[in-house]
Order: structure tokens, then sequence, then C-alpha cells
């Protein structure tokens, strides 16, 4: 024994030696190194610290992650480690009660022995007969068969009732990971839900953005071509009055004086009002023009308020979607009215105490687009929409005039 240990012993100081040797070799080419680089020039230098530092990061990188992942397994691990400890203490209650039965079994055995010898030497002592003492001892080991018998069932039982727990315990391991991958699953749903949630988000106030744009656009447009288009049909019908009522004092003129005019007039007041029917006639297509223009601002009017719809509904569209995705996201969009009708500058949309009241105005023509060429138009009055004062057609300027005032107070 004792040369045995001193053989280990040897074998033991050998290993440690030559893994003296082998740090030791290692040691004198890491010196070599470190030699050859004191020797490089700078370049070689700078790269090698520049590869030294990468390696340094991508080595502090590499302990980054792997002390997450140790992090992530100390968790699980500490989680495993509590379900073995239960598991063991379920195994260990099965055992104990196992082991009670056993000792409960055997304490049974004993006890019938014990009174079986009692009744034996009780009989023995009696005067019974050999034959009676025989059937006694037979019913005795009758009685001892069929408790021996009882006690196996038990113990059969007990073995069954163990398999069941081992099995119960089986299955709810595995109904534990059923859960935590469902679980995992309804983490990932979320996270996709929320993704959605926050796109849905950005869309909406894309979409807002661009009606706030549109319907600055249209207001502006609008405001200046009917500006516009006022200014020009007031200075082109202030013009054709003009004309008209120069064109009925020049007939009248000429009608009084026609037997007094002498001949070689004649034509030049006749070229005078040729020229002063084709001046009206310019107007006159210019003021059929200007309404061409209205119609078409008009229409683009139209245009803008389709293309607002469309937008508000959208909105709506991507509002509903994302109820049906989000139920706690609100889809109320917080500041914005839609537009119910085109209200004229000037006049503020007032405040009611519930949404679903409308804002209602008089309609007011102010491109004169749906006035007829009947007799009924020249005999319509006009009406301002705030003070409710009538102006004839004849004074369409006027009018004009006092509604933007009106508007403007």
């Amino acid at each position: 024994m004792r040369f045995g240990g001193i053989l280990k012993a040897t074998k033991d100081l050998q290993q440690q030696l030559r893994e003296a040797k082998e740090q030791l070799r290692i040691g004198e080419l890491k010196i070599l190194d470190l030699e050859a680089l004191v020797r490089s020039s700078e370049d070689v230098k700078t790269a090698k610290i520049v590869h030294l530092e990468d390696t340094c990061q991508r080595s502090h990188k590499e302990l980054q992650d792997v002390e997450e992942m140790c992090r992530v397994l100390t968790s699980e691990t500490k989680k495993l480690q509590a379900e073995l400890a239960a598991s063991q203490l379920q195994l260990e209650s099965s055992c104990k009660e196992l082991a009670d039965w056993k000792e409960k079994a055997q304490n049974l055995d004993t006890k019938v022995l014990n009174v079986s010898l009692q009744k034996m030497a009780f009989h023995k002592e009696s005067n019974l007969s050999v034959a009676d003492q025989l059937k006694i001892a037979e019913g005795q080991v009758e009685q001892l068969e069929k408790e021996s018998s009882r006690l196996t069932d038990q113990l059969r039982e007990v073995i069954g009732m163990n398999t069941r727990w081992q099995r119960y315990n089986e299955q709810r391991e595995t109904h534990v990971l059923k859960l935590t991958k469902t679980n995992q699953h309804q983490q990932s749903k979320i996270t996709v839900l929320e993704q959605q949630k926050r796109d849905l988000e950005q869309t909406i106030n894309g979409l807002n953005v661009m009606l706030q744009k549109l319907k600055e656009e249209q207001r502006k447009n609008t405001d200046a071509a009917i500006l516009a288009l006022e200014h020009q049909v007031s200075r082109r019908e202030d013009r054709i009055s003009e004309m008209a009522e120069e064109l009925s004092a020049l007939k009248m003129y000429l009608q009084s004086n026609e037997d007094a005019t002498e001949t070689r007039q004649r034509p030049e007041d006749r070229e005078r009002i040729q020229i002063l029917e084709q001046q009206l006639k310019a107007y006159k297509d210019d003021f059929q023009q200007e309404r061409r223009d209205r119609e078409r601002v008009q229409s683009n009017n139209e245009v803008l308020k389709h293309r607002l719809q469309d937008a508000t509904r959208k909105i709506a569209g991507f509002e509903q979607q994302n109820a049906r995705v989000t139920p706690n996201f609100t889809t109320n969009i917080a500041g914005y009215q839609p537009q119910r009708r085109l209200i004229a500058r000037g006049i503020s949309r007032p405040s009611y105490a519930s949404d679903e009241e409308a804002y209602r105005v008089s309609d007011l023509e102010i491109d004169a687009h749906d006035e007829t060429d009947g007799p009924s138009s020249s005999t319509e009055p006009l009406q301002c929409p705030r003070c409710a004062q009538e102006f004839t057609v004849e004074n369409h300027s006027i009018f004009m005039r006092h509604v933007g005032v009106c508007l403007d107070q």
C-alpha cells in the first residue's frame, strides 16, 4: 500500500512538471511575440493595438452575451430547481407513506403471529385433543393467509397509487410546459398587436396632417378664387352698365337728330355704333368666360370635397380597424370635427353642447352659378345671410360689398 502511494505521488509530480513546462513554453512564445512587436515599425504596432482593441471589444461583447445568457439560465435553473425540490418533496412524501404502509403491515403480521402463538400456547395448556388443536391451527393458518392476502392487496394498491402519482406529476410538468409556450405565444402576439397599433397611429396622424393640408388648400383656393371672381364680375358689370348707358344715349341722340344729320356723318356714327357693339359683345364674352371660370372653380371645389370625403372615410376605416385590433385604443381624434358644409370666411363655427348638432347657415351663392337666365332671376331679391337685408339684382355689386362688411363684423 505504501509503495502504491509513492508511485501515485510520483505520477502526480511528473504531470505537474509537464504542465509547468507547457506553461513555460507558452510564456516563452508570448515573450518572443512581444519582442518581435517591440522591434517592429509603428504601423505594425498601431495595427496590432487596433487588432487587440477589436479583440478586447469582441471579448467584452461576448462576455456580456455570456453574462446575459448566464443570468437567463440562472433564473431558469432556479425555477427548475424549485420544481425539482417540489417534486422531490412529493416523492419523499409518497415514499414515507409507502414505508408507513409497510411498517403497518409488518406490525400487523407481528401482532397476528403473537396472537396465534398465544392461542396455541393457551390451547396447549388446555386439555383439548390433538384433532381439535389441529383444527384450531388450520383455522389460524387460514386466517393468517387471508390477512397476508389483504396486506398484499394493500401493498399493491399503494404501489398503484405511487405509479398514478408519478404519472400525474409527468402530466403536470407537460401541462406547465404547454402553458409556458402558450404564454410566450401570447406575448409575441401582444408585441405584434402593439406594433400594429403604433403603425395605425402613425397612419392616422399622417392622414390627419393630409386632411388639414387639403382643408387649408381648399380654403385658400376658394377664398382667393371667389374674391378674384367677385372683383372681376363687379368690374365687368360696371363696365357693361356704362357701355349700355352710353349705347342707349347714342341711339337716342341718333334718333333725335336723324333728320338733321348729314349723309356724310351717318357712316361715322354707324361705325362708332358698330365699335361700341363689338366692345359690348367682347365684354359679354368676357363675362361668359368669367362664368365658365367660376364653374371650373366650383368643379375644383367639388373635387377637393370628394378628396376630403375619401380621406375622412379612410380615417374612419383605420379607426375601426384599430378599434378591432386594440379595444382599449380610443378612436376619437382629438380636435377633429368633420366639415359639414362650406362656411363663408368671417363666420366662426359655434360651440354646441353635443356634437350631434349641425351648423347651419343660409345658402349663399357667392358665384351666381345657380342663377338662371329667365325672368324670375331679375325679380328675385338678394338677401344678406346675417342681417336679412334685401337688394335688387341690379345692385349685385353693392350687395356683395355689404355682405363682406356685414360678415366681417
